[in-house]
């Protein structure tokens, strides 16, 4: 099964990746990356696993297949600062911001997110707060003391541990308002 932050990597050193897939499947399939009879002669699945989501040191890469004889310590250290780039300004620790429309998001420390929609949020912990989530945005972990305060429509939350909360669910409010 692939996990988060899962990317093709090739051999001349392009990242293959897309916000709302974590299935290296999907991505040889979104790339057209088929039709290799030696698959990795071309390219290699990657997956940048975190042990602390905000925490870009704490990623560690992982070849999910043999490791291709062109992949050296120099390219690898490349690719490990090109998926850093890529992932630092989806992740938001500090500050106040209206809506997250779209993308791929980590949440943290101690940012406030006004709305939520159509995104795919990886991780929301420490006090990290949410106000809404709509559409079909997808929270896959709340934990900590994160708080998230109103889901609506398909939106879908899959994870929450510790003291994180969710505090109402729209669907609820809905059928309250309906019986009155």
């Amino acid at each position: 099964m692939c996990r988060f932050f899962s990317v093709i990597v090739s051999k001349n050193g392009e990242i293959y990746h897309n916000d709302f897939t974590d299935s290296h499947e999907d991505l040889i399939d979104i790339y057209n990356l088929h039709g290799d009879d030696k698959i990795q002669s071309k390219w290699v699945r990657i997956e940048f696993v975190p042990q602390n989501p905000c925490d870009l040191e704490t990623y560690k890469l992982n070849i999910d297949d043999e490791k291709p004889a062109w992949w050296n310590d120099t390219f690898e250290t490349k690719i490990i600062k090109k998926l850093k780039a890529i992932l630092k300004p989806k992740i938001l620790t500090e500050g106040v911001f209206k809506i997250l429309c779209g993308g791929m998001y980590i949440l943290g420390g101690n940012a406030k997110i006004n709305k939520v929609v159509n995104c795919n949020v990886q991780s929301v912990s420490g006090s990290a707060q949410i106000e809404s989530v709509s559409g079909s945005a997808q929270i896959k972990s709340v934990s900590g003391s994160a708080q998230i305060e109103y889901v609506y429509g398909s939106a879908q939350i899959k994870s929450v541990s510790g003291s994180a909360q969710i505090i109402k669910d729209a669907t609820f409010l809905l059928n309250i308002l309906l019986s009155n």
